[in-house]
């Protein structure tokens, strides 16, 4: 019973590592979509510049097409990054959240592991101490009967 218990601590100590490294991915899952969160706002941010930007262009007597052209490519470009910066944070939720999924299941295999070994180790100490009482109560009824005699 011994070596059964044995393996049950050791399956403990699996599942117990198998969630401590869900978790630290989990926290890095997070800390990358925290950082895609930043970047998407400085991508919006540039963003608006650049259409300020145009609109100050715009704004002025005459129209300079050399200056208007620029105003337009850069407001495009940043455009494209904020909306790569969007992906980039959706792939980041995702990754996320199948970490948490991971994170989840590694913990409730844990926890039943954790309950299944304590239940094994209350039954061993039962068996332990059902061994020791007939012990004991052997030892009685052999003295009785050295004493009978």
């Amino acid at each position: 019973m011994n070596r059964r218990l044995d393996k049950m601590r050791k399956l403990v100590r699996f599942r117990e590592f198998r969630e401590s490294m869900a978790a630290d991915s989990m926290r890095q899952r997070l800390a990358e979509a925290k950082e895609a969160s930043r970047t998407l706002d400085s991508a919006q941010e540039a963003v608006e510049e650049a259409e300020s930007w145009k609109a100050r262009s715009l704004s002025g007597g005459s129209v300079d097409i050399g200056l208007y052209g620029f105003a337009l490519e850069n407001e495009q470009e940043t455009m494209a990054r904020r909306d790569a910066a969007k992906s980039d944070l959706e792939d980041c939720r995702q990754r996320t959240e199948n970490a948490a999924s991971q994170w989840r299941e590694a913990a409730t295999a844990s926890r039943v592991v954790r309950e299944r070994a304590f239940a094994e180790s209350r039954l061993v100490m039962e068996i332990g101490e059902k061994r020791m009482f007939d012990q004991l109560g052997d030892l009685l009824i052999s003295r009785k009967a050295d004493s009978n005699d």
